[in-house]
């Protein structure tokens, strides 16, 4: 199997090291990584933005997305970029 393999929860699983994936499905593994990171950013602010319309707290809601969208998705380059270990270590 040389597409991507999904767990559970929508998790991503990178293709087992054995098989190398095409490049379509790293392409698109990589594109979904990415779009994942850009929505994490984006969204918590969004709701953030909604809220304080809704409740007539602006501007605090934002700033409160900005920052719990930008530390999680600093969480998630973190993540991506360690080194991935093996289950046999």
């Amino acid at each position: 199997m040389t597409g991507l393999s999904f767990a559970c929860l929508g998790q991503f699983v990178p293709p087992s090291r054995s098989k190398r994936p095409s490049s379509m499905a790293a392409g698109m593994y990589w594109a979904a990584r990415v779009s994942s990171i850009a929505m994490t950013m984006a969204v918590p602010p969004a709701l953030g933005f909604w809220a304080d319309h809704h409740w007539g707290t602006a501007p605090w809601l934002v700033v409160v997305g900005a920052c719990l969208g930008f530390v999680v998705a600093m969480l998630e380059i973190f993540k991506l970029a360690s080194p991935q270990r093996s289950d046999s270590e």
